[in-house]
Formats: structure tokens, C-alpha cells, sequence
């Protein structure tokens, strides 16, 4: 069975998850504003990543430099350590 890639990126306070980096026919991109409302993005970011069945993950040069994006850094990495 082939392996699934998501790709994580952060943009203008908001972290996006893509489902697979190999697969561009499948456009469901999650867009999740934690900065706002933490944990219930936290619910549905893992409810989102549990329905599409990705193996590994792929991060942007974005998820380094979070501040550049308005994404506080530490909060993005517990966001992240929490969901995946």
C-alpha cells in the first residue's frame, strides 16, 4: 500500500493541512484558525487528520518561522504535538 504525505503549512495566523503532497486531484485543505479558538481547532484538526489517512508529514519553511506568519511558534507546536 502506498504511503500518504500530508503537507503542513502556516499563512496569515492560520495553520493549513493538506492531505497528500502526491495526490492534487484531492483538494480538501483544512484551514484552522488556533490562534482564535485553540481548542476546538484542536478537535477538528483531528478529527480532519483521522479521516484521510495520512502515514507522514511534510512542513513548509513556514512551520520555522511561524512569528514571519503570525503564528505564535510555541503555540503552534503544542498545537501540533497535541493533533499529531
Amino acid at each position: 500500500m502506498k504511503k500518504k504525505t500530508g503537507f503542513l503549512e502556516v499563512y496569515n495566523g492560520k495553520l493549513f493541512i493538506h492531505p497528500d503532497v502526491s495526490d492534487y486531484s484531492n483538494k480538501r485543505v483544512l484551514r484552522v484558525d488556533f490562534m482564535n479558538d485553540y481548542d476546538n481547532s484542536l478537535n477538528i484538526a483531528r478529527d480532519y487528520i483521522n479521516s484521510i489517512g495520512v502515514d507522514e508529514w511534510y512542513t513548509s519553511s513556514t512551520i520555522d518561522f511561524a512569528e514571519e506568519y503570525d503564528v505564535d511558534k510555541s503555540m503552534l507546536d503544542s498545537f501540533l504535538d497535541s493533533v499529531l
